[in-house]
């Protein structure tokens, strides 16, 4: 057996670095809690969390048992806790991502806004929530923007919104009086670009000391809700590979090493990209790589310095299936048809990887359809 493996949260892209570290002949351990898909992964020796203590308590364990092993960190809102709680398992693990200053750098959005703005890298106007007085004035002069978070505010789980759409002072007043003082601290507001005016997509991938190893510019196509993307394809990057590469500049000047997405605003009318955030850390529909790459494992094998990696696609497809079928059903009831239920259906069909389904490993999917089914009812 090769050298064990600590990996931290077990959402889909959790339960999708504990599958391909697991066939790659590392015994992996994870920490994560009842509701994340990868917890019911046949992969794996699972531990249940249930708050920083246990979750800070558990990797001091691991530490002093396995010494400084690799330690993959899969959840947003964990490496927010580690980063504010636990700073010193930098030091005691092998640990992707790092260095924790770049980290900590770019898990900031005003911050990632500050250094793209130094590398000429265009970003959309951004606010702080308590910035009232102005936000007030965009608002009443038509402005709309989308509130999101500067930074993850829960331990486990998503917090009560992911992004929200702000057309109207009643918006902006209901959602600043619900604020926790913990909440108002991370909440901004940004300017809002419809999605008949431009597209979201992201450059994902992985990169050694800021270096890209392996990466892929993908589109979402679909969305389960506003800002979690249910289906992405790779896109074509024709024009904008100059703008991609000031994107990429970030983390290089930071010496990046892990997982990442870069999330961005593209204008096909103008021809312009605008950064949204950068996720310092592997991110949801990541298994686009493995549909990209026929030789992912060489990172397993190596990834302070993975081999070069071999293209087998350039047509990827990503999937979240049941998140998916909801997205088609919505939009097609909306559309009183059948034709986007027919194309979503065949989409599905096609794509090359999805967030939970995989033949070799189907407890988390059933898992999943037995929460969605209990949901419902």
């Amino acid at each position: 057996m090769k050298q064990p493996v600590i990996l931290i949260g077990l959402p889909p892209q959790g339960l999708f670095l504990l599958r391909e570290i697991s066939r790659a002949g590392h015994e992996v351990h994870a920490l994560t809690d009842k509701r994340t898909p990868g917890y019911y992964s046949k992969y794996g020796v699972k531990y249940l969390v249930a708050d920083r203590v246990e979750l800070k308590d558990r990797l001091e364990q691991f530490a002093y048992k396995f010494g400084k092993v690799r330690c993959y960190i899969a959840s947003g809102a964990l490496l927010d806790v580690i980063l504010e709680d636990m700073p010193e398992l930098f030091e005691k693990f092998e640990m992707y991502p790092r260095p924790i200053e770049a980290v900590a750098a770019l898990n900031d959005k005003m911050e990632t806004y500050r250094l793209a703005a130094a590398l000429g890298v265009r970003t959309l106007p951004t606010y702080r929530v308590t910035q009232t007085q102005g936000i007030e004035g965009l608002i009443f002069c038509g402005e709309k923007l989308i509130a999101k978070w500067n930074r993850n505010v829960s331990f486990y789980g998503q917090p009560r919104f992911k992004t929200y759409e702000v057309s109207s002072l009643n918006d902006y007043r209901s959602i600043v009086d619900s604020l926790t003082t913990s909440e108002s601290e991370h909440l901004i507001l940004q300017q809002y670009v419809p999605p008949d005016e431009g597209l979201t997509a992201y450059l994902g991938g992985y990169f050694v000391s800021g270096a890209c190893v392996a990466a892929i510019v993908a589109e979402e196509v679909r969305y389960h809700q506003l800002g979690i993307a249910s289906y992405v394809r790779e896109m074509n990057i024709d024009g904008l590979q100059p703008q991609l590469e000031q994107c990429l500049e970030l983390l290089n000047t930071v010496e990046y090493t892990g997982f990442a997405d870069i999330e961005f605003k593209y204008i096909p009318s103008k021809g312009i990209l605008y950064l949204l955030e950068v996720n310092a850390r592997p991110w949801g529909s990541m298994g686009i790589l493995k549909a990209k790459y026929g030789d992912l494992y060489n990172i397993w094998a190596n990834p302070a310095a993975p081999e070069a990696l071999r293209v087998r696609r350039s047509n990827s497809k990503w999937c979240s299936l049941f998140r998916d079928m909801v997205a088609i059903a919505k939009f097609g009831k909306s559309q009183k048809s059948l034709r986007p239920f027919l194309t979503g259906a065949l989409s599905i069909a096609v794509a090359h990887d999805y967030d939970v389904l995989n033949l070799r490993d189907l407890m988390p999917c059933w898992r999943q359809i037995l929460r969605w089914r209990s949901v419902d009812a």
